[in-house]
This record gives structure tokens, C-alpha cells and sequence, in this order.
């Protein structure tokens, strides 16, 4: 009976153990990280976005990276019309068919399939955008010298304005959402004065 029970035992404690095994191990899935090391092009990432295609898009204290299939490709600079341009600090960054990048210098479409850049014009002239938020082809843009909330869309390339702000309110927001695509509310951060609301069909912000 002992050599029975003996035999038995290990058999148990396998059929307990193993499903403690297995669910320890979901808790802890496999973390891949990315550095300057490995080919980021600035250790400050400001923002990132995924595109349909499931590629990852990081805008960084000095350029963007594209990550596709796990490879790590870094911009940092760029030709346009014969000009060469050093990519900066990157604000933010959308992505579907092509990207659209806020930097320093301006708002840049990127299209990876032949590495073009092109500057987006709004009235003519480059535009600075601090933050931006996609919702199906759209995508809602702030750029704080015209305090104006811009509307991009991606699949017919032109930009049109979605929103005027009060010529005296002074707001720079960093960082925009869309808790809900059908709905017209953008929720809008600004690190000094906190986190509005801004309804683009009734022209109307709240806190």
C-alpha cells in the first residue's frame, strides 16, 4: 500500500502544480524592451501609435521609429525639394497608410513605402501641432499660434478647421483623446491648466 501511495503522489502534486505553473507564467509574458542601443533614436519617447498593419510608431525627444515585424528603423533626418532637414523633437504621432509626424519645425507626412516627406501646409505655411488624436480617417490636431483645433483627413489629404479658440486663452495642449469615435467630444490635457473637454460640433469647451 506505502509503494502504492508512493507512486501516486508525484502523479498529484504534477496535476496541482501545473496549472500554478501555467498561470504564473501568463502573469509574467515575455517583455521585449528597446534602448538607444538598440537603435531608438532618443531614450525621451513622447508618444507612439499603432497603426492598422500592427506596425508601432514612436516619436522621441530627437525623431520618430517605425517598429515593424521587430525591427527597429530610426528617423532623425530628411530631404525635401533638394533640402536636407534635422528631425527634432517630436511632439506626437499618427499612423495608418502613412504617418503624419509634429515636430519642431512643422507637421510632416511620411509615407514608408518610398520614404517621402512632405511638409502638411495649412493657409500656405508649415503648421506646429503639440498634439493629435485619430478617429477613422480624421484626425483633430491643436496648433497653439492659430489656437485653433485643425481636422486632417488622411484618406483625402486636405485640412480644414474644426475649431476656433478665444483669442485671449493662452492653452497648450499636450495630449488629446476620443473616449468614444462617435462621439464629437475630444477630451483635451494641459499640464498647467488642467483637462477640458471641447465639443467640435457645438464649438464648445468645458472643464
Amino acid at each position: 500500500m506505502k509503494k502504492i501511495i508512493r507512486c501516486i503522489v508525484p502523479f498529484v502534486c504534477l496535476f496541482v502544480c501545473l496549472p500554478i505553473f501555467s498561470w504564473s507564467y501568463n502573469l509574467h509574458p515575455y517583455v521585449r524592451t528597446f534602448s538607444v542601443n538598440d537603435g531608438l533614436s532618443s531614450g525621451e519617447v513622447t508618444n507612439f501609435s499603432m497603426d492598422k498593419y500592427g506596425r508601432m510608431w514612436i516619436s522621441t525627444g530627437m525623431g520618430f521609429n517605425l517598429l515593424n515585424n521587430g525591427y527597429l528603423t530610426s528617423y532623425t533626418n530628411f530631404s525635401n525639394n533638394g533640402e536636407h532637414y534635422l528631425i527634432s523633437r517630436v511632439f506626437d504621432i499618427v499612423a495608418e497608410e502613412y504617418a503624419l509626424v509634429s515636430t519642431e519645425t512643422g507637421l510632416l507626412k511620411f509615407n514608408p513605402l518610398d520614404n517621402a516627406f512632405s511638409y502638411v501646409l495649412y493657409d500656405d505655411a508649415p503648421i506646429i501641432v503639440t498634439s493629435m488624436v485619430k478617429n477613422g480617417n480624421d484626425v483633430y490636431m491643436f496648433v497653439p499660434w492659430l489656437k485653433s483645433l485643425l481636422c486632417y483627413n488622411m484618406a483625402k489629404g486636405n485640412i480644414s478647421l474644426a475649431m476656433a479658440f478665444p483669442e485671449n486663452s493662452e492653452f497648450i495642449f499636450e495630449k488629446m483623446v476620443m473616449l468614444d469615435p462617435q462621439s464629437p467630444v475630444i477630451i483635451m490635457a494641459d499640464a498647467s491648466k488642467g483637462v477640458f473637454q471641447i465639443d467640435v460640433v457645438q464649438n464648445r469647451i468645458s472643464k
